[in-house]
């Protein structure tokens, strides 16, 4: 799934994108979708609403409460997209389960 970062909130001093899931989910596609054909993991790809620069994170955690129901899953740049895009080295997503 690729998503604009203009449903993002952007923290400049946490370097965090953050949002819900209900409000970047589609009926269409999933949330996370396989970053790599031979690999089980998964992600999301966010393209710069302002310069068109895509970004692919990976999941990196997910964060359960007592009940052991989802709150929120944290995402990191994959190498890849650090390689082509210097400026995403130390942000992250982190999308709550709403």
């Amino acid at each position: 799934m690729i998503v604009s970062t203009g449903k993002f909130t952007y923290s400049k001093q946490s370097k965090c994108f953050v949002a819900e899931a209900s409000d970047i989910e589609s009926d269409v596609q999933p949330l996370f979708h396989q970053i790599y054909p031979d690999t089980c993991d998964i992600g999301i790809t966010l393209i710069s609403h302002r310069s068109e620069t895509e970004v692919t994170y990976f999941l990196n955690e997910t964060f359960r409460d007592r009940e052991n129901e989802v709150q929120y899953w944290t995402l990191l740049p994959t190498p890849e997209s650090e390689r082509k895009v210097p400026t995403c080295r130390g942000t992250f997503v982190r999308i709550f389960n709403d």
